[in-house]
């Protein structure tokens, strides 16, 4: 068992030397001379002894309480320099600009400590919050004017620009695409939620070697770019949060914003009638990916997906792959587009297979199966049956067969179809062949 220390024991070498580097450490910090101190588990390590034990040695003797002062000491001297002093003017101008609407969002504390030298985000924070800007940001970012009235346009705009769209701190609220349809729906919206004309002009882009020229549809309103908020790659879900609350509270709106995110960036495959394809929301950002999919299910879809590249590690976007999944998209989702349109109208009529027994009788089987023999010239292997089902020449797959000749087993079932077809041949041979007395012409 250990033995307790005794309080009125001498002072151990040991003990004694701990309390004497501590404080020296403290006097070195005080006059500059280092620019640290030791953490407890430091000098826990260093001397021996568990955490706790070195935190009530330097409180007994004084010497935590002189260690705290000089940290104090020296963070006031941080806090009380011509850079800190610069920093806080520099947030107070961009306050003032701000609430004057000369800008459209203020900075975050990263971006100031940033800035300004600081390695933590604290330095910004408690610096403001000394000074008393903190609280003022505050109020001035709750008091931003929401003049947009909530309603399903808006919602889609927003969902548009969430994807593809720009918002900049300059006023700027535009659109870019190859589609005549998104950017006359853009600018309907626009004109009727802005109360402002729209400007169309032609914007160039390079990509991957090639110049593409893209028709722009522009709104230029710096109160109006505020009320909309960050919606950049992986900030827009944040500022649904903050500043879009209504339209998360009602599913109307949610359809809404998904139909214009589904606009910029959704894609639809069809496949052939007896394969489901999917839809693909497409999002680099992870934030934006799990934002998306936890809103389609509370839209009532039951299996989004968040895709990602072969390496596994990049972000798609969000797949639909189901086909109720799909066909409930379809049925909430349209497209300016046609081409989109025509493939969302696909689903909204395709009945789902799902309960229904599709009965094949084995003579019609093994018909089928004679009949792909004689297209691929041998009996067929799984690989060109799969590709023959692609392509549209045969509706039978390869369980099917296993399932009805084989015990779940293709090899099997093939075999046994070979057989089958052989004994049917020799017996059509048989019965074909000349009987005694019959006379030929």
């Amino acid at each position: 068992m250990r033995r307790k220390e005794s309080a009125i024991a001498p002072v151990s070498e040991r003990k004694q030397q701990l309390i004497q580097f501590a404080k020296g450490e403290a006097e070195s910090f005080s006059a500059r001379e280092i620019n640290r101190l030791s953490s407890t588990a430091e000098l826990s390590e260093q001397f021996g002894y568990r955490p706790t034990t070195v935190k009530s040695y330097l409180r007994a003797t004084g010497v935590a309480k002189q260690r705290r002062l000089a940290r104090v000491e020296r963070r006031g001297e941080v806090f009380n320099s011509d850079r800190a002093q610069d920093l806080v003017d520099a947030a107070r101008e961009e306050l003032l600009d701000f609430q004057t609407g000369r800008t459209s969002q203020l900075s975050s504390y990263v971006d100031l400590s940033e800035r300004f030298g600081y390695k933590y985000k604290t330095g910004a924070r408690v610096l403001l919050q000394r000074s008393g800007l903190a609280e003022k940001r505050k109020s001035a970012e709750r008091e931003i004017k929401q003049d947009l009235t909530p309603s399903e346009e808006l919602a889609w705009m927003l969902g548009i620009l969430s994807a593809g769209g720009v918002v900049a701190k300059t006023g700027e609220i535009s659109l870019s695409c190859e589609h005549e349809g998104p950017l006359s729906q853009f600018r309907l919206y626009g004109e009727g939620l802005f109360q402002i004309n729209a400007a169309t002009r032609m914007t160039y882009k390079k990509a991957r070697g090639k110049i593409l020229e893209r028709p722009t549809v522009s709104f230029y309103d710096l109160e109006r770019a505020r009320s909309l908020g960050d919606l950049r790659r992986s900030q827009w879900p944040e500022t649904l949060v903050s500043q879009h609350k209504w339209l998360l509270d009602q599913q109307k709106y949610l359809w809404k914003f998904v139909e214009g995110f589904f606009e910029e960036k959704g894609s639809v495959t069809v496949r052939r009638e007896n394969t489901i394809g999917e839809i693909i929301l497409s999002t680099s950002s992870i934030e934006a990916a799990f934002f998306l999919t936890d809103l389609l299910v509370s839209l009532g879809l039951n299996r989004p997906t968040v895709g990602r590249a072969k390496q596994g590690t990049i972000i798609t976007g969000v797949r639909l792959q189901n086909l109720e999944d799909i066909r409930a998209f379809s049925n909430n989702v349209h497209s300016t587009i046609q081409k989109k349109e025509d493939a969302l109208d696909y689903y909204r009529n395709r009945e789902s297979r799902r309960g229904k027994t599709v009965k094949y009788k084995t003579d019609d089987v093994i018909a089928e199966w004679k009949r792909i023999t004689q297209l691929v010239g041998h009996s067929p292997t799984i690989t060109e049956i799969n590709k023959l089902r692609r392509q549209g020449d045969t509706s039978y797959s390869t369980n099917m067969y296993a399932k009805r000749f084989g015990e779940k087993s293709f090899v099997k079932a093939r075999e046994n179809l070979e057989r089958i077809i052989a004994e049917q041949e020799q017996s059509q041979g048989e019965d074909s062949s000349p009987q005694e007395g019959q006379i030929f012409p």
